[in-house]
């Protein structure tokens, strides 16, 4: 089954249908952890959740994540757009996600955390109080 990201300020659809990647046999035959690369393939997103969350905090001691999802920049929808704080879209090369949440629904709520910049994966984090999965029809 795949799943939508939502608003839940005003239920805008935030993502096109993505596939789950939740395993981390999945994880490691999908996924890509190196600096300007998208981490997970289109059209998929990573659950950040159990097995896949204990294998990323066991490689990276000390490390928590902002967000139990991990999403690839090009499954935005149009209904999202950036930040109207400028100092959230500061970086190097890119946008880098160390100044909060930087990307906006069409309402104005701030729904998720872009990194992109040369030193990070390209990636969306969710804002998990600001929105929330729906399951699309089989």
């Amino acid at each position: 089954m795949e799943q939508i990201l939502m608003c839940k300020t005003c239920d805008a659809e935030l993502s096109y249908p993505l596939t789950t990647i939740d395993t981390v046999s999945e994880m490691e035959r999908l996924c890509s952890f190196a600096d300007e690369t998208p981490v997970s393939p289109a059209r998929h997103f990573l659950l950040m959740e159990g097995e896949v969350l204990a294998a990323r905090m066991k490689r990276i001691p000390g490390w928590e994540p902002r967000s139990n999802a991990w999403l690839n920049l090009e499954d935005l929808r149009e209904t999202v757009g950036f930040t109207p704080h400028t100092e959230r879209l500061m970086g190097c090369c890119s946008i880098s996600s160390g100044y909060g949440p930087n990307r906006v629904c069409q309402c104005g709520e701030h729904v998720g955390t872009q990194s992109s910049d040369c030193y990070e994966y390209r990636m969306l984090e969710p804002v998990p109080t600001a929105t929330y999965w729906k399951n699309t029809k089989e």
